[in-house]
């Protein structure tokens, strides 16, 4: 059976940090929310005036402000858990109940956007896959949709499950969709993360199925030279390994740092997934975390950096864990065995085929020059380039020049230190989460001041932050292309 977890000495610490993060995925979502739909009444306003669009969009933005006014309304206990000032049992258990309900009305609301025009997907997000993926890229769509088709199905997923249309209807819609795309495959993505370059290790997972689906490679690597039968039972070993083929590319041309929206999205769930319907899909969430830090270790990555958020994680699965009585636990044990057993007696094969695919590796090194880009954007500037000679090297160089008459060779060759290697965009999305892991709190304690009203708090403050951290990673995105076009001539 599934143990219980042993009480331990820094499960205070962990609990804080896990209301904290639900509480700034919470801001995150409403504050983006009201960007969406704010630009969506402007759209309104501009070009489809009376067209009744309105009549959605005002009452979704009344909810939204609904929902402000509710964290304003417990700012000060807020304010409290932020600074690490001890709360009573009760208030604590309230703060997270609130911060919870406001976290599924927000996302409720969001799959309604599906009534609203769609926006078009920023072209920086085609810059970043077509990095990754270099030679594996084919040219796809991606369009804005609601958070469940772009964080649990794709496309092909939502027509499998449309039975009643009869297999023939299916195939050739499935026909239509390849002919749309040449890669045959239409990435989602949550209307919320539009603009937000930190969410896009999504579509890398994404494409992942893609280059999956397109090869057969994981109905080659249950069925063997079987032949596929998709009324096979064997057809829920395909979609485990499938969802792991994803996961292990996501991490190889992402590095850890595409695992945590995925992470953040499992946290905001009130509870653990009950029943059949969510084992014959994905696998358990974390058992794929479990496997992706054990691809992480194949790859030489090291995790140091991201291990507090995966511990958060772990926490947080284990608390909703607890909660089911021991009945459910069991069942949900056997449920669950079978597939650890199953995926970790093929991990080295699920490794093997993924690095076949020739991928550009996200190493240690890319995670070092991701650790100098963030001291970049802490200072507020672009990271679209890395300079791999320090400041103090090439003065020295230079003033060790002055007397010795040196040739003006000498000279130049000091000065070419000062050239700039393009940033690849795996550093700059690795750069981004390392400073935003690392300053998120602070912003809300700004947000939540005590200094402030004890029934008000300034979400504003908090969307400035994350507009501008948009705005420098999607800036950076567009030079370090620019960069690579000038440098490739």
């Amino acid at each position: 059976m599934t143990a219980i977890p042993e009480p331990r000495p820094d499960n205070n610490a962990l609990e804080r940090l896990r209301v904290l993060i639900s509480l700034g995925e919470a801001v995150e979502k409403l504050v983006r929310l009201q960007q969406v739909l704010g630009r969506q009444r402007l759209f309104v306003d501009a070009r489809e005036q009376g067209s009744g669009y309105a009549g959605v969009i005002d009452p979704l933005l009344l909810v939204l402000n609904g929902q402000a006014e509710t964290l304003g309304r417990n700012s000060a206990r807020i304010s409290s858990l932020i600074r690490g000032e001890a709360l009573d049992e009760e208030q604590r258990i309230a703060l997270a109940g609130i911060i919870q309900a406001v976290i599924n009305v927000v996302l409720t609301l969001h799959e309604l956007l599906v009534l609203l025009p769609r926006e078009a997907p920023e072209p920086q997000v085609f810059r970043v896959l077509r990095d990754c993926f270099k030679g594996e890229w084919q040219s796809t769509s991606v369009i804005m949709t609601n958070a469940l088709s772009s964080y649990e199905y794709r496309i092909e997923d939502v027509l499998e499950k449309l039975e009643d249309i009869g297999q023939h209807e299916l195939t050739r819609y499935k026909g239509l969709l390849k002919g749309f795309t040449r890669a045959g495959s239409v990435l989602a993505q949550a209307f919320v993360d539009r603009s937000n370059p930190l969410a896009w290790p999504v579509l890398a997972h994404e494409y992942g199925h893609a280059l999956d689906e397109a090869r057969g490679i994981s109905r080659q690597l249950v069925y063997g030279s079987e032949a596929a039968d998709r009324s096979s039972n064997k057809e829920f070993l395909v979609k485990w390994v499938s969802e792991v083929f994803a996961d292990f590319v996501a991490a190889r041309v992402l590095g850890p740092a595409s695992q945590i929206p995925f992470l953040l999205l499992e946290m905001t769930r009130p509870s653990l997934p009950r029943g059949l319907e969510e084992v014959r899909s994905h696998p358990p969430a974390s058992l794929r975390l479990t496997l992706v830090r054990e691809y992480l270790k194949h790859l030489d990555v090291a995790t140091d950096e991201f291990d507090g958020v995966f511990a958060v994680y772990e926490f947080d699965y284990a608390r909703k864990l607890v909660a089911l009585d021991s009945a459910e636990r069991e069942a949900k044990d056997q449920r669950e065995e079978p597939i650890g057993t199953f995926l970790r007696s093929n991990f080295a094969t699920i490794a093997s085929a993924v690095d076949s695919l020739g991928l550009r590796s996200f190493g240690q090194q890319q995670l070092e020059n991701a650790k100098e880009l963030e001291k970049k954007l802490q200072l507020d500037l672009p990271i679209s380039s890395l300079r791999y000679t320090k400041d103090d090297q090439i003065l020295s160089e230079l003033n060790s020049l002055i007397g010795s008459k040196s040739a003006p060779e000498r000279v130049y060759e000091v000065l070419s230190n000062f050239n700039e290697t393009p940033a690849t965009s795996s550093e700059i999305l690795t750069a981004g989460w390392l400073y935003k892991l690392a300053s998120y709190e602070e912003h809300l304690k700004e947000s939540f001041s005590a200094a402030t009203s004890p029934t008000s708090a300034s979400l504003s403050g908090y969307g400035d932050y994350l507009a501008r951290t948009d705005e420098l990673l999607l800036r950076s995105i567009e030079l370090a292309a620019v960069h690579i076009a000038i440098v490739q001539g």
